[in-house]
């Protein structure tokens, strides 16, 4: 009985992001379908110490079918159960088949945060704050360079007997400076689960929802996100 009630469940948000995904063409322009679908590998190094290394595919249901691939490593440390700081590098291809020239343009991100976390009996919250830095590669003064600013309020809910527990984030992005009122320009909210399998290894699913603000011509995405995980363990 359990087991069909987590088969419903995953069915429920995949098929809602299949209600968006057969709009496909129907959509306009402002109106963008998106999937995510990624391997993440994470090394616990020590109990405080963890490398990964993710690797992602994107595409979208407008325009040219592939949007960007990329190799992500990131280092994640956590002194405390409350406290994490993470460090990563992207490197990024992406695919521009908006204008006269047309092709794939390369990346490197650098990022970095800080997230606290805190649980209250059934109700884990988590708040990061992240910076980025995007540059286009061989290409200093590409318009496409950017940084970001980046604050994340996330929460889970842990329920009885259930191993697909609800979680729900909402992200502000501020383009170049921490600045709310004049560097905001837009939010990203996400809602899924993470399903444990067997030696250590999940999938989490996730439908997000993202659009901008403040921009003469604003606009939506609906992604659905697939994301496979794995844990290496440390030989003795």
């Amino acid at each position: 009985m359990k087991n069909r009630h987590y088969i419903m469940f995953l069915l429920g948000i995949l098929s809602f992001g299949a209600l968006y995904a057969q709009q496909g063409d129907n959509s306009s322009e402002a109106e963008k379908l998106e999937s995510w679908n990624g391997l993440k590998v994470a090394y616990p190094f020590s109990k405080t110490v963890t490398f990964a290394a993710e690797a992602q595919l994107r595409l979208k249901s407008y325009g040219n079918s592939y949007s960007q691939a990329f190799l992500e490593l990131q280092t994640v440390y956590e002194p405390f159960k409350s406290l994490e700081l993470g460090l990563g590098y992207r490197n990024i291809d992406s695919y521009d088949d908006v204008g006269k020239i047309q092709g794939h343009e390369n990346f490197h991100r650098y990022s970095g945060y800080v997230q606290g976390k805190m649980a209250i009996k059934r109700w884990d919250f988590n708040a990061r704050i992240q910076h980025q830095t995007k540059r286009e590669i061989n290409d200093s003064s590409s318009k496409k360079n950017n940084s970001y600013w980046r604050t994340k309020l996330g929460l889970k809910y842990n329920f009885r007997n259930w191993k697909l527990d609800p979680r729900f984030a909402v992200e502000f992005f501020m383009q170049d400076r921490f600045d709310p009122q004049d560097s905001y320009n837009k939010f990203r909210a996400s809602f899924g689960t993470r399903v444990n399998l067997k030696d250590k290894r999940n999938l989490v699913i996730k439908y997000l929802y993202e659009e901008s603000v403040n921009k003469t011509n604003p606009y939506q995405y609906h992604i659905l996100s697939l994301l496979y995980g794995l844990s290496i363990k440390k030989a003795n």
